[in-house]
């Protein structure tokens, strides 16, 4: 291929890269979902070893990432996946030291200092560490909390985030309708900024400031590896939180499968009743919530055909909350039986004939009553006495009562289930690919006036999504890159409870000029039939939000 063809290629490339750029073009943030390694290799008398080989082995998952000294004898291996490692060193005329047991924490540098003894290169020492307790390499406040922690402390909810309680300069809050139950630093809830797997993962409303409702997606406790809240002396990789900065990692496979199982059960015949409730004599009130769920991960092991081991790795984890709460009630007011007959005889005013009008020898409109207050059937509207017939029948009150005479009965609970699926692929020591999805479908049921009827209200729907995909590239011992493409969304909204509603063929009643179901204009906000005085037939919104 000629030079030309080559410089015309690497344009191509280069004005896609830029096209890419500009159409995705959000706000950068910074990328914290992995650790670093670095330190200093010397010899016993303190002297530092240039051109000295560190290695540095991920235990879990036998991956290595290689480093040499510079003229000082400091190495630095970035972007090094969270975890426990086993580092050595070595350089001619020393014998090698390997340092094993190291953990590497997310968003954290580990500083070893590995001191070579002088001998021969085929000589080992092997030795136990660890990780300086103390963060030296940056002045940010911060705590990790790990993923003991995660598994084994009481989480009411499950909401892993509610341990960044655990660290320090934190309050908690409540009551304002966010999954992030702290602020930070004398700063307000909605100015955290949370990541996860190093992408953004906050819900953007009020006009683009973030979190005000929190997070975008909260994953399940089994699906923390571990997670960091920073509060104070950010770096300037942080550039619009003004709280507290939490970065969470989803976990990943590892050589060894592990899978784990769960459900938590709460049950009202297992509570206690409040001190209120039992000295006015009312009983418990229903509550019933599930968690359920599981956990799996380990190699991409396909029998006779693919053998991911040190290679390609797989998590993935499903979980489910199934809650029924004690149901609210109220009375409504809905047309009496014999009304909807054309029977008024009940009624205190007089019903006239519409249709006998007539000019009195006074020039007035005189208008003759309906004998009986009893509209004849021949006076009914089809399509009136069809929407009507929609209506349940008053359940509640004195017999033929004309107002508050229909007492509803709406069930509250709360649905929600939600997924992570992470692929860890080494295309070689120097590459490594990660992709990630994570959904969510949460539903609050929120009843109309008749539910099961047209009117049957419209609910409450949360779907977060978190996709992302990266690509980490050890260029060179200095150069390490990492390219990440990612997607945040948090559709909200009220969607009609269409599959609670009866339905109904619009020829039947003889509505012109609407779709073939009345039940599907209604959510289209297209119909809502209303009866003064009583309550409504249908939902004037499906509302997304977002």
């Amino acid at each position: 291929m000629s030079e030309i063809s080559l410089w015309r290629a690497a344009m191509g490339r280069g004005f896609l890269i830029v096209l890419a750029a500009l159409a995705l073009g959000t706000v950068s943030r910074a990328q914290v979902a992995t650790g670093t390694i670095s330190g200093v290799v010397e010899d016993a008398s303190g002297a530092v070893v240039p051109g000295a080989q560190v290695a540095a082995t991920h235990t879990a998952t036998g991956e290595t990432r290689r480093a040499v000294t510079n003229e000082r004898g400091e190495f630095s291996i970035p972007f090094a996946r969270i975890g426990e490692y086993s580092v050595s060193g070595e350089a001619k005329g020393f014998s090698k030291k390997t340092m094993t047991g190291i953990v590497l924490r997310v968003d954290l540098t580990a500083n070893l200092r590995i001191t070579l003894d002088v001998g021969q290169v085929t000589e080992s020492v092997e030795v136990s560490g660890a990780a300086p307790l103390i963060e030296s390499s940056t002045s940010s406040l911060g705590q990790v909390i790990e993923n003991r922690k995660i598994r084994e402390l009481p989480l009411n909810g499950r909401n892993p985030f509610a341990l960044g309680l655990l660290a320090g300069n934190t309050v908690p809050i409540s009551g304002m309708g966010t999954n992030l139950p702290f602020a930070a630093g004398g700063g307000r809830f909605a100015h955290n900024d949370v990541l996860l797997d190093g992408i953004d993962n906050n819900t953007n409303h009020n006009n683009g400031n973030i979190g005000r409702n929190g997070i975008a997606y909260t994953p399940s406790v089994d699906a923390v590896e571990e997670f960091k809240v920073k509060t104070n002396n950010f770096s300037a990789e942080f550039g619009r939180s003004a709280g507290a900065i939490v970065s969470a990692n989803i976990k990943s496979g590892t050589n060894e499968f592990h899978g784990s199982a769960w459900e938590f059960v709460r049950n009202e015949k297992l509570d206690a009743n409040n001190f209120f409730s039992n000295a006015n004599r009312v009983a418990r009130q229903p509550f019933k919530q599930n968690q359920f769920g599981g956990a799996f991960g380990g190699p991409v092991w396909i029998p006779k055909l693919y053998n991911g081991r040190n290679r390609t790795f797989f998590f993935g984890d499903y979980e489910a909350t199934r809650r029924r709460t004690s149901a609210s009630s109220s009375l409504l007011d809905i047309p009496p039986m014999d009304f909807r007959r054309g029977d008024f005889s009940r009624y205190n005013r007089l019903i006239y004939d519409q249709n006998a009008r007539r000019i009195g020898p006074n020039g007035t409109v005189v208008s003759t009553p309906l004998p009986g207050n009893i509209m004849p059937q021949s006076m009914i509207n089809k399509s009136s006495a069809a929407l009507l017939s929609l209506l349940p029948e008053p359940n509640a009150g004195t017999p033929g009562a004309a107002a508050r005479n229909y007492l509803r009965i709406a069930p509250r609970g709360f649905d929600n289930d939600q997924f992570d699926v992470k692929i860890d692929h080494r295309l070689s020591d120097a590459n490594t690919i990660t992709a990630r999805l994570s959904q969510g479908d949460a539903v609050t049921p929120n009843p109309g006036n008749f539910d099961g009827f047209i009117g049957a209200g419209a609910d409450t729907v949360s779907k977060p999504r978190s996709i992302m995909v990266s690509d980490t590239h050890v260029i060179s011992h200095a150069t390490v890159n990492e390219d990440v493409l990612a997607l945040t969304a948090d559709h909200e909204g009220q969607h009609a409870r269409f599959g609670r509603q009866r339905r109904i063929n619009v020829a039947e009643i003889g509505l012109p000029g609407l779709g073939r179901d009345l039940w599907q204009e209604v959510g289209r906000r297209k119909a809502e039939v209303r009866v003064a005085r009583h309550g409504d037939l249908g939902v004037a919104h499906s509302n997304p939000l977002r």
